[in-house]
């Protein structure tokens, strides 16, 4: 006999479970790479490198970046909390399996 919990994987209620406590909502990292420092708060990383022929060198951590040419680039890192209102999940969204309960 096969098991399938649809779309009600163990632990997340139909959306019950981040209704009431968004701070467990899914999360996931966004990389973003431009010519234009952002400096978010809730950056994680941040690198510097060189764009040659669309491809991206000499690439370093540097968490204060400096564009010295037209070929300087910083690659940021930083979380994102998933949207509500994902239809599969009941307008909610799916659950953060990294968050902690203390």
């Amino acid at each position: 006999m096969a098991y399938d919990e649809d779309k009600w994987p163990s632990g997340f209620a139909g959306g019950l479970s981040v209704a009431a406590h968004p701070e467990f909502r899914a999360q996931y990292l966004v990389c973003k790479v431009d010519d234009r420092p952002a400096l978010l708060a809730e950056r994680i990383a941040t690198f510097s490198a060189k764009q040659v022929d669309g491809r991206l060198t000499k690439i370093q951590c540097d968490d204060a970046p400096t564009l010295s040419d037209s070929f300087s680039r910083v690659i940021q890192f930083y979380p994102q909390r998933m949207p509500l209102g994902v239809p599969w999940f009941n307008d909610y969204d799916y659950l953060s399996l990294y968050s902690r309960v203390e």
